[in-house]
């Protein structure tokens, strides 16, 4: 299910995680980002955001991705790397769907979405990550994000 390699000699590193598309996978999923970041020493409020983006990421791919279909998989591709600014984690999420377009995407905060039950993952996801984009190809869609790990 995992696998983490170390880039060069600092302690910036990749881990691929990849988990069976039910909604029971989500715990194994949260523990291994919850070693994966301590691994990368990321502080304890970012990783708090880390995992509420995850879990959001995850339902998505689950529900709309994968179609709720237990035997396609999920693929988590973390990379933390440094550059010029600081520490960055790219995260890149693969499910099964066919993708979707983000500008076709309902803003939440439009009144008449208000007291819909929900439609925010995309939401809460982009006030933690910079959606970077997403990639439709062969049997599958990749969301990409950007991190600024603190």
């Amino acid at each position: 299910m995992h696998s983490k390699t170390q880039a060069g000699q600092s302690s910036m590193g990749e881990c691929v995680i990849t988990v069976r598309g039910s909604v029971d996978a989500y715990e194994a999923l949260r523990e291994e980002v919850r070693l994966f970041a301590a691994e990368e020493g990321y502080g304890r409020d970012f990783c708090g955001q880390l995992q509420l983006s995850l879990k959001e990421l995850f339902v998505n791919a689950v529900r709309h991705g994968n179609r709720g279909m237990e035997h396609l998989r999920i693929t988590f591709r973390f990379q933390a790397s440094l550059e010029a600014n600081g520490p960055v984690l790219r995260v890149s999420v693969t499910d099964c769907g066919s993708g979707f377009a983000l500008a076709d995407l309902a803003d939440p905060t439009s009144p008449q979405f208000l007291l819909r039950s929900s439609g925010r993952g995309m939401y809460i996801i982009s006030s933690i990550a910079e959606i970077v984009g997403v990639e439709r190809h062969g049997p599958g869609c990749t969301l990409r994000l950007r991190y600024a790990p603190y």
